[in-house]
C-alpha cells in the first residue's frame, strides 16, 4: 500500500486504496502527455531528415559530376 503498512480500519484501507489509484491515474496521464510529445516531434524529425536527404542528393549529384 501507500504509507500505511497495515490499515487498522476499513476507512484507512479505503483511503490507502484511493491514494494509490490517484497516483496511478496521475502516472497514466503523464505517460499520455509524453507519448503525444514524442508523436509530435517524430513527424518534425522525419520532415527534417527528408529535407536533408533531398539537398544531399541534389548537391551530392552535382559535386560528383551528375546531371
Amino acid at each position: 500500500m501507500s504509507d500505511v503498512d497495515e490499515p487498522q480500519t476499513e476507512r484507512e484501507l479505503l483511503l490507502a486504496i484511493a491514494k494509490d489509484v490517484k497516483t496511478l491515474l496521475d502516472c497514466k496521464g503523464d505517460h499520455e502527455n509524453r507519448i503525444r510529445t514524442l508523436e509530435g516531434s517524430f513527424w518534425k524529425v522525419i520532415g527534417l531528415a527528408s529535407i536533408i536527404s533531398f539537398f544531399a542528393g541534389l548537391f551530392g549529384g552535382k559535386l560528383t559530376g551528375g546531371n
